[in-house]
């Protein structure tokens, strides 16, 4: 029994951090507590309150944190962490927040950190992201076709940074050998401005 409730503590502290899983630890000890007292005095009111209120207590709790860390951000974790979560694979119905559609640039010849661009994520939120390869920045227009590299993928705070780094290297490369684009675009322009990855990421509701 103990370390069912223990190993039940651990998946609260990951899932929803140690503040609430101190929460539900005291509520816990409440009601074992309640519990041992009602067995020398089974007939008292008071312990049995105690004993209900401890119960509710914690569902309570574990209630207002699933609505307010998402249920869907529980039902895409298992995905998002190992493999590429394509947008298509899920049959749940979708909102996609059109006021919410953001923008984040890789330069292909110069360091760049996907864990700034993890920062710009609500931690409760999940999103869709497309993938935009532009070679030449000074010649690009906005009425160019777009060279997408992806198919829309889900992300959300929970993803992994290596997973997602590795898969837009893959794609870019495969880009390049598909379309048969030139060597050019690994070397930096003399002017410093290099090609770029524009990432484009929209919160949904799933």
């Amino acid at each position: 029994m103990f370390i069912l409730i223990l190993i039940f503590l651990i998946l609260i502290q990951i899932q929803f951090g140690l503040l609430v899983s101190i929460q539900i630890t005291i509520w816990l000890l409440v009601y074992f507590l309640s519990n041992l007292l009602l067995g020398f005095n089974p007939w008292s009111k008071q312990l049995l309150v105690i004993r209900l209120m401890s119960i509710f207590v914690i569902i309570f709790i574990l209630y207002y944190n699933c609505k307010y860390i998402s249920i869907s951000t529980m039902i895409i974790l298992p995905l998002s962490i190992d493999k590429i979560s394509y947008f298509h694979e899920f049959n749940q119905k979708t909102i996609v927040d059109s006021n919410d559609c953001r923008e984040y640039v890789i330069y292909l010849m110069k360091d760049n950190n996907l864990s700034d661009w993890f920062l710009t994520f609500n931690k409760d939120e999940n999103y869709v992201v497309t993938l935009e390869f532009i070679p030449d920045i000074p010649t690009h227009l906005i009425t160019d076709p777009q060279l997408l590299i992806s198919k829309p993928f889900l992300v959300n705070h929970h993803s992994s940074i290596t997973t997602i780094d590795k898969f837009i290297s893959e794609r870019l490369n495969v880009t390049i050998d598909y379309y048969g684009l030139d060597d050019f675009i690994f070397t930096e322009y003399i002017d410093g401005i290099t090609p770029i990855i524009l990432i484009r990421y929209t919160r949904i509701q799933i």
